[in-house]
C-alpha cells in the first residue's frame, strides 16, 4: 500500500505540473477583446470563424461556423454568397475578397473587401 501511495503522488505532482497552457485559445480571447474595441458594430454584422463556437462565447453574439474545408476560391465564394463581412482563421492565406487586418499570434481576421 506504500508503494501504490507513493506512486499515485508521484504521478500526480507530475500530471498538476504539466503545462496545460494553449496559445491559440490565447490568441483567440485576444483578438476578439480587439473586435470588441475596435469594431463598433461586431454584433450586426456577419461573421464566419472555423472556430465559430469558440467566439461565440467570447463575443457573445452569434458567428457563424466554417466547418467545410474548400479551396479559397470556393471560401471566398462561400462567404461573398453569406454576406461574411470578417471572417476568422488560424490558417494564414489569402482569400480573394479579404484582406487581414489583423493579426494576433495565430489566429488572422479578414475583412471583406466590400466592408467600409
Amino acid at each position: 500500500p506504500v508503494v501504490f501511495i507513493c506512486i499515485f503522488l508521484i504521478t500526480n505532482i507530475g500530471y498538476l505540473s504539466m503545462d496545460k497552457h494553449d496559445t491559440l485559445v490565447d490568441d483567440e480571447k485576444n483578438l476578439s477583446l480587439w473586435i470588441k474595441e475596435n469594431i463598433p458594430n461586431y454584433d450586426k454584422v456577419s461573421i464566419w470563424a472555423d472556430r465559430g463556437p469558440i467566439f461565440t462565447w467570447y463575443l457573445q453574439t452569434e458567428i457563424h461556423y466554417n466547418k467545410d474545408t474548400r479551396s479559397l476560391d470556393k471560401l471566398s465564394t462561400f462567404l461573398n454568397k453569406n454576406n461574411a463581412s470578417y471572417y476568422i482563421t488560424s490558417k494564414n492565406c489569402t482569400i480573394p475578397g479579404f484582406k487581414i487586418i489583423k493579426t494576433i499570434g495565430e489566429v488572422n481576421l479578414y475583412m471583406n473587401d466590400k466592408v467600409i
